[in-house]
C-alpha cells in the first residue's frame, strides 16, 4: 500500500526545540504487494515526479521474483497497468540516469542471480523497458550512484544467491555506451550496507554485512565506512562508527554539513563531512528498526519509517 506522510505545521517548545505536527493519509493500493522491490521517482517531463516501482518477490510467497513494474501517479493516485520487464528481478538496483531514463541492474531472478542490466525509457502511456549492458558480476543487495558525469558506480554486493559470498567490486555503468568497466574496489567486501552521495562525486559508505581480514572469513556485521572519490577513482578509509547492532538497520542521509546514520542500535550516529569523524547523536530512537527506511523531509529533519 501507499501512504503518504506530510508535515503540516511546527510550534517552536521552550528550550528551542521544535514539534512539528504531521498527518499520514492512505494512497492507493499497489496491484501487487512485493518485497526486495526498488523504486526511482522519475524526471522526464512525460512522468515528471511519478514513482517507478520494479520487481520484487510477491508478499504471498508465489512465483519468486516479479518481472514487471508499475507507475505510481502522485496527483492521481493511481498506478499503472504492468509493464513487462527484460527480466526477473528482486534485491536489485536501479537509478535514474540524466536523460530521464532508468537503469535497473542485477539482483536475484527466477532460481538465478543476475549481471544482466536493462533501460526503462518513460512515455505519456507508461513507458518500456530494454536490454543494455551486463556488468561482469552478479550481485544483489547492493548500491548504484550516479556521479555527476552521468556514469554509475555500482557497489559491492553478494555474488550469489545464499547471500555468503560478499565483493568489493565494484563497476562503471557509461551511458553513452551502454557498457561497463571495472572499477576500483572497496576496502572492504560488504553487502546490505548504506551508500550516501555527500558531494560532488563523493560517496560514503557504511556497515552492511562482509567480510573481515582474509579471504577466508566468515561473514559478519561491519562498524567501517569508506568514500569514493570519483574525481581520483580511489576509496579512502571513513573510520569506524562503533555500533555492531544489525547490519539490517543501516540507513543514512545527508543532513547539511553532516550524514545522520542509523548502526544498528537505538543511539543514531553523526558523520561530519569536514572532521571525518564519527559522533555520538544527541537523541536515542524508540527502538533498534530492521529494514525500515529513512528520507530528508526537511531541512535537517530525517523521517524514520518501518522496520
Amino acid at each position: 500500500d501507499v501512504t503518504i506522510f506530510e508535515i503540516t505545521g511546527s510550534t517552536t517548545l521552550a528550550g528551542g526545540q521544535v514539534r512539528y505536527d504531521y498527518t499520514w493519509t492512505a494512497g492507493a493500493a499497489k496491484p501487487l504487494g512485493v518485497y526486495d522491490h526498488q523504486q526511482t521517482v522519475l524526471t522526464a517531463p512525460v512522468q515528471l515526479h511519478n514513482v517507478l516501482a520494479t520487481g520484487g518477490v510477491d508478499v504471498a510467497g508465489v512465483g519468486g521474483a516479479s518481472s514487471v513494474a508499475q507507475i505510481y501517479d502522485v496527483a492521481g493516485d493511481s498506478w499503472s497497468a504492468d509493464i513487462p520487464m527484460v527480466e526477473s528481478r528482486a534485491c536489485h538496483a536501479q537509478v535514474g540516469l540524466d536523460d530521464g531514463t532508468v537503469l535497473v541492474c542485477g539482483g536475484l531472478g527466477i532460481a538465478l542471480m543476475q549481471e544482466t542490466a536493462e533501460i526503462f525509457t518513460p512515455s505519456i502511456t507508461g513507458g518500456n523497458f530494454a536490454a543494455t549492458g551486463s556488468m561482469q558480476f552478479q550481485r544483489r543487495n547492493f548500491k548504484a550512484i550516479k556521479l555527476s558525469n552521468g556514469k554509475v558506480l555500482a557497489i559491492g554486493g553478494y555474488t550469489n544467491a545464499a547471500m555468503t559470498l560478499a565483493t568489493p567490486t565494484c563497476e562503471l555503468y557509461d551511458p553513452g555506451t551502454g557498457l561497463w568497466s571495472m572499477a576500483a574496489p572497496m576496502c572492504y567486501a560488504r553487502g546490505e550496507y548504506s551508500a550516501t552521495l555527500i558531494g560532488d562525486d563523493l560517496i560514503l559508505v557504511v556497515g552492511g554485512r562482509g567480510r573481515k581480514g582474509t579471504s577466508g572469513a566468515a561473514l559478519t556485521t561491519l562498524d567501517s565506512a569508506e568514500i569514493y572519490d570519483g574525481s581520483t577513482g580511489r576509496w579512502y578509509w571513513a573510520g569506524h562508527h562503533g555500533s555492531t547492532g544489525s547490519y539490517l538497520s543501516h540507513r543514512a542521509e545527508l543532513t547539511g554539513t553532516q550524514v545522520f546514520a542509523l548502526t544498528g542500535s537505538t543511539e543514531p550516529k553523526r558523520f561530519g563531512l569536514s572532521t571525518r569523524k564519527w559522533l555520538s547523536s544527541n537523541a536515542s530512537l524508540d527502538g533498534v528498526r530492521e529494514g525500515g527506511s529513512t528520507v530528508v523531509v526537511g531541512d535537517g529533519l530525517v523521517l524514520i519509517a518501518g522496520g
